[in-house]
Parts: structure tokens; sequence; C-alpha cells
């Protein structure tokens, strides 16, 4: 699968702005040409409002975040979702770009995830607290991520994200590109 390809698999909803960030896997066949073409998604996504960030690579496989920065600037200096990532050792006085290097540490240094990455994916607080506090389990929907708010909600705002994916797909495939796709 090309990066294209795979911006629109895995990124719609942040290319549509519905969401205010994806998180994908990518394999690249050939690194060499992948960095110039990361260099080249990332100057044009720039130009949009919108930040491409390889967060941390393994062995061939690279972890790509797609983010709309002003979104979630807003979202990180929430007073709730602030003191919530300085209790997790995030030290919030420093810039998103700061917090975003912080979190690409912690990524590099783990093999899986840590839980506080749902915030940097725009998801509700009540949600990244509900699936730790609960261990992954008596959330009260699940989809895109597990839900501990209000179910109905939930499921209305997981179906739009696989409707937009699903468009989005159908359209690449007709010949539009991310270009064409992404809105500013």
């Amino acid at each position: 699968m090309s990066l294209e390809e795979s911006l629109v698999a895995h990124c719609s909803p942040t290319l549509a702005g519905l969401r205010a960030a994806n998180l994908f896997p990518f394999k690249p066949e050939d690194t060499g040409r992948f960095i110039v073409q990361l260099k080249e998604w990332r100057s044009w996504f720039a130009s949009r409002g919108l930040k491409l960030i390889a967060l941390r690579r393994r062995d061939r496989a690279w972890l790509l975040y797609l983010c709309r920065p002003d979104r979630l600037a807003l979202d990180v200096t929430d007073p709730g979702v602030s003191n919530f990532l300085r209790r997790m050792g995030y030290d919030t006085s420093d810039s998103f770009d700061g917090l975003l290097r912080q979190l690409s540490a912690r990524l590099r240094s783990r093999s899986g995830f840590p839980h506080e990455i749902g915030v940097f994916l725009g998801y509700p607080l009540e949600d990244v607290v509900g699936f730790m506090e609960n261990k992954g389990k008596n959330y009260t929907c699940s989809g895109c991520w597990k839900s501990y708010g209000n179910p109905e909600e939930a499921a209305c705002r997981f179906s739009r994200y696989h409707a937009c994916t699903a468009d989005y797909l159908r359209r690449f495939a007709g010949g539009e590109g991310v270009k064409q796709l992404t809105t500013a």
C-alpha cells in the first residue's frame, strides 16, 4: 500500500476535519524514497494547517501521526487534560510540539502505547481515563476506541468516522488524491 493510500485508509476523518488526529503504521518498500515522500507530504500538510510526524521507527516500520495541531493545542490546554497530562509525567509548560516530542520519546522507549496517547488522538478525556481505570473493560460503546461516556453519542461519532472513511476510499479509488480530499 502506498503512503497516499495509507493516509486515506487510516486518516480520512482527520483529512476531512472530523477528527483532530489519526495514527497508523507504515512499512515502506523503499525507505529512502519514503523519507523523500514524507518530507514532501509534511510540507504540503503544513501549508494546509496539518502536521504529519513520524513518531517512532522500529525495524522497517514507522508509526505515523497526522494531526490538526490547532485543534489539539486547544484540547491539551483544557485544565482537565492539562492536569491529566501532568499526572502522567508530561511537562505541560512545554509547547504543543514539545508535548508531541515527549509523546514520541515515550513511544520510542516502550514496546506498547502509553494510554495517554488517546488525548493526542482527540479522544474525550472521559474515555482515556475510563480505559485506564477499567483496564479496557466495562466500556459503554466500542468503535474506533472504547468509550466510557454516552454510548449513543459515541456510536454516532464512530458511525460518522466510518462513513467518512468509506466515502474517501471510494473517492480515492475513483481518482481523487489526498490533496483533493483534504479540508483546510
